[in-house]
């Protein structure tokens, strides 16, 4: 259920965020390491600026509760909102 969701984040971010970092997520999630994958996914957008919609900056909430993340490593991203 939440390698599907991490799946589902990965397509949207398709569209817009450098293809490596999407691939990147995906090989956590095919080595069992979704926790890192999801922690290093928001360092990069975070480092990067990349700009995220508001349902894409809820999923990366609710995964990362859902992973037991701590909430910094996850509230990094909330500047990024363009507000869609």
């Amino acid at each position: 259920m939440i390698n599907d969701r991490l799946r589902e984040l990965a397509a949207m971010l398709s569209g817009h965020v450098p293809a490596p970092v999407v691939e990147d997520l995906l090989t956590y999630i095919r080595v069992d390491e979704a926790e890192i994958g999801l922690q290093s996914l928001c360092d990069v957008l975070s480092d990067e600026e990349e700009s995220l919609t508001s349902a894409e900056i809820e999923l990366i909430h609710e995964l990362g509760e859902a992973l037991g993340l701590p909430p910094d490593r996850i509230e990094q991203v909330d500047e990024l909102n363009i507000g869609e």
